[in-house]
């Protein structure tokens, strides 16, 4: 069995967007014992997106862990388009995947500061993983799953297909796929329970059996 970690580690070199908290870890006592307090915001690093992200109906901790953990899939469109759309994913006949990671790049999307023109999931292709493949969770390796630039991220419109309505898709995004090729294995991925927040870092594995 080989065990794969695709968490970003935290620390304050962390990319995040311009105007977000950087990452801080600060010790407030030494002796006689250390103890420390972390800092940062609820998307920082690898992280799993909540409804109520962006209007939807709960938080993070109502996120159901059969969707977070479980048989997942991995794709390279590292040569891919730009704009995931449903035709680019119809390529990859994806119609009984439940969790899919999308790798996109080679890792240098996570150096600070970090870039905007990553690759995204068009609206489409959102609403093709929820409504024609069933999918339970998109997973990516840049910091969103929507265009960060004017690309067609305006309003966010694949967060919005995934989380809101019922039956949410969980998003996780801030990824390191760099060490991992595509196929399939199994992932766990679990969020800190934080009640009621918009979304919480998370530790993400890939098992290789």
């Amino acid at each position: 069995m080989r065990m794969i970690d695709i968490s970003l580690p935290l620390s304050a070199e962390t990319a995040v967007y311009e105007g977000d908290p950087h990452f801080e870890l600060e010790r407030l006592v030494d002796e006689p014992y250390r103890l420390s307090r972390i800092g940062m915001s609820t998307h920082c690093g690898t992280h799993v997106d909540a409804p109520s992200h962006f209007g939807g109906s709960g938080g993070v901790e109502t996120l159901d862990l059969g969707a977070l953990c479980g048989p997942a899939t991995v794709v390279d469109l590292q040569s891919g388009p730009r704009a995931i759309d449903r035709a680019a994913l119809e390529r990859l006949a994806l119609r009984s995947v439940k969790r899919l990671l999308l790798k996109t790049h080679r890792g240098e999307m996570h150096q600070a500061p970090p870039r905007v023109d990553h690759a995204f999931l068009t609206a489409d292709g959102a609403s093709f993983l929820r409504k024609e493949c069933g999918a339970r969770l998109i997973g990516t390796d840049c910091l969103s799953i929507d265009a960060s630039d004017d690309s067609g991220g305006a309003g966010f419109p694949a967060h919005r297909v995934l989380l809101i309505g019922e039956g949410p898709v969980v998003v996780v995004e801030g990824l390191d796929l760099s060490a991992v090729t595509a196929g399939d294995y199994e992932l766990w991925c679990l969020p800190l329970r934080i009640l009621r927040a918009d979304g919480a870092p998370a530790r993400a594995i890939l098992v290789q059996r």
